[in-house]
């Protein structure tokens, strides 16, 4: 992937200076956090902009009507009762959870100090540098970020008419 192409050329790129004292390994670290943010900013876009479609697909742009995203089966029983299938609740939460895991989805992609520090071959260094600023995971900063929260609820809020039948 993406993530494992970009820290093996970094690690490839950490070979030129590995024996270099603590100065370089301090600016390389610093290097690797700059990259690391740009990689998290390029997820967190990422997700933004598929929630935003999600959500632009649900309530259309205000411009014109959403088109038809799911088929819905017209279930008629005994006794004049009508049902939908599936029912608009389960439309309504699996939407929700569908945006959810958008985050939840790159849980599994670490950090690229994270990933550098453990590789055999570099410094103690740049072990100790690593651990000194650990950030948390990306997942967890794009689940924090307010756009993203904001996206999510507008979500949500499109499908409580439905999620009550």
């Amino acid at each position: 992937g993406v993530v494992s192409t970009q820290s093996t050329g970094m690690r490839n790129t950490y070979e030129v200076f590995k024996n270099d004292g603590t100065d370089v390994q301090l600016h390389w670290h610093r290097y690797t956090e700059k990259t690391d943010k740009m990689v998290e900013e390029a997820f967190r876009l990422n997700i933004k902009r598929s929630l935003q479609e999600l959500s632009r697909a649900i309530h259309g742009d205000g411009k014109t009507a959403p088109n038809p995203l799911f088929k819905v089966k017209v279930v008629l029983h005994e006794k004049d009762r009508v049902d939908f299938s599936p029912t608009t609740k389960k439309l309504a939460d699996m939407m929700n959870v569908c945006a959810k895991d958008l985050t939840t989805c790159i849980s599994i992609i670490p950090r690229l100090p994270e990933i550098l520090s453990k590789k055999r071959g570099h410094k103690e260094t740049m072990r100790s540098i690593a651990m000194l600023t650990k950030a948390d995971p990306i997942f967890t900063v794009i689940g924090a970020d307010d756009e993203t929260k904001k996206l999510k609820a507008q979500i949500q809020q499109c499908m409580v008419p439905y999620a009550g039948h």
